[in-house]
């Protein structure tokens, strides 16, 4: 559960109370509105998006072609001319043959892969031929064929199940790189949006040291005309008040920019104000060993996944190179019926005939140079490399995890400390507020323990917004 601390900086005044002003200008923006900003207008999130919606394309592509399919042609028409020289034994003369040939066919096909690779089809075609010639009878035929075909590879990668294989890696290398990208804007969009609460606060304390130092000054004149002080500490009064004026300028130009930094990220125009509104909430620490840790990265880091994903595709790819090399073969078997005849009628009155065929055709490799091999040993040797590569991402991200670890500790002890530091100063202005109360102490005092409080709180935010960090970034390292 998310631990909720509310720290407005109450600046608390003699008898009244003051909080914090908030714009009503400007774009008024929570943090859950600037993520959804991020993720609409980020051109890095919207690239995963797109590439996401290609690979789950692409993997109902490859499943596609393990699915049903049917298609159908026609020919009209086909038109096909020959000529020749003839000659005949005993006679002295050669003549020219001629034949002139249009065909109208139409045909239908039904197709079912198999798992095996295989197919299963059903055809069934219908044609009408007419063929001229110059030395025989004109010829006029129609013929209709309806038949079955099975074709089964044999000692060969099953491209079907690789491809479909492929599809899943490389879907799931892209929506790993997907959740991270989307992580990773979550978490910028916190640093960023609490970085600009953070400047606001601290743009509200450096007007109450301004103002303070004013009043300081006020008095000071005035003692210094009734003779109670020397003219030497007005000159140090007014040193502070320009000191205070300065930082004052420099924390307004950090808001600026801190405004800018997150109007940049979430492409809002850099001359259109906005208005942050929420608070700077304590994460969820983590309850976890340095060990439990690293174990939790190397399953799920998003590029040490697809570095192992990339490994799976290139193990494909050589198991495809192997089988390159072996003796394979194809079976084709079919079975069909046929008619023909003068017209249509008889060639459908004569679908009796049958055909049937079986066939075998075996490929065997003898030479190719080399290529073959020198393919394999290419892939072998990419394995090798994109091991070395999981070896050293691992052993960089154990370093990387065990650094954040500890500056995740010293962000925790700090933020203790100074939760304590907070709790004296407002202890100390509770009891100078009494003394006050009693004529024991003056207006000055409560106003330097008031802005005392001011800066512990403020302090004690800057440690929530750095501890917050560090866990945001441990948790990028661990891939959460």
């Amino acid at each position: 559960m998310i631990k909720k601390v509310v720290l407005t900086l109450v600046i608390i005044m003699f008898c009244t109370g003051f909080s914090l002003p908030v714009s009503a200008s400007g774009t008024s923006l929570t943090i859950e509105d600037c993520i959804k900003l991020a993720e609409s207008n980020n051109i890095q999130f919207k690239q995963k998006d797109l590439e996401l919606f290609i690979a789950n394309l692409n993997l109902s592509l490859a499943k596609s072609n393990r699915r049903f399919e049917s298609s159908a042609t026609l020919t009209v028409p086909d038109y096909s001319f020959y000529k020749q020289p003839q000659f005949y034994p005993g006679f002295p003369y050669k003549f020219i043959y001629e034949q002139e040939q249009t065909e109208f066919k139409g045909e239908i096909s039904l197709t079912q892969p198999l798992p095996t690779n295989g197919s299963v089809s059903v055809y069934s075609y219908f044609r009408d031929q007419d063929s001229n010639y110059n030395i025989y009878d004109d010829e006029h035929e129609f013929t209709s064929n309806t038949g079955i075909t099975l074709t089964q590879p044999l000692f060969k990668v099953n491209t079907l199940k690789v491809a479909v294989e492929k599809a899943e890696i490389e879907y799931q290398r892209v929506q790993n790189s997907y959740d991270e990208v989307k992580q990773s804007i979550r978490y910028d969009v916190k640093k960023k949006f609490y970085n600009v609460l953070y400047s606001n606060a601290q743009v509200e304390i450096d007007k109450e040291n301004v103002k303070n130092s004013e009043y300081i000054l006020s008095i000071t004149n005035e003692k210094i005309i009734a003779g109670l002080l020397p003219e030497i500490d007005r000159l140090t009064v007014e040193v502070e008040l320009a000191n205070n004026t300065s930082q004052l300028f420099e924390a307004e130009m950090n808001m600026e920019n801190k405004k800018n930094e997150l109007k940049r990220y979430l492409n809002i125009p850099l001359g259109e104000d906005i208005t942050v509104q929420g608070e700077i909430l304590i994460e969820q620490d983590f309850n976890y060993s340095i060990s439990e840790l690293e174990k939790f990265a190397i399953n799920n880091r998003a590029d040490l996944k697809n570095t192992k994903l990339r490994r799976k595709l290139l193990e494909l790819d050589l198991k495809e190179a192997r089988y390159q090399k072996r003796i394979t073969a194809d079976i084709v078997a079919n079975y069909g019926y046929e008619g023909r005849g003068d017209d249509i009628s008889e060639a459908m009155e004569t679908f009796e005939s049958n055909r049937w065929g079986i066939g075998l055709t075996i490929n065997i490799p003898i030479f190719d140079s080399g290529r073959k091999n020198k393919t394999i040993q290419f892939r072998e040797l990419s394995i090798k490399s994109i091991d070395l590569q999981i070896e050293e991402l691992e052993q960089n991200l154990l370093f990387s995890i065990r650094t954040n670890y500890i500056i995740l500790e010293n962000a925790r002890n700090r933020l203790n400390l100074l939760e304590k530091n907070k709790e004296q100063a407002r202890e100390n202005l509770s009891i100078i507020q009494m003394k006050y109360q009693l004529g024991l102490g003056t207006l000055e005092q409560v106003k330097a323990a008031q802005l005392s409080l001011q800066r512990a709180e403020l302090n004690e935010l800057k440690a929530i917004v750095d501890y917050n960090n560090s866990i945001n970034q441990l948790k990028i390292e661990v891939g959460i």
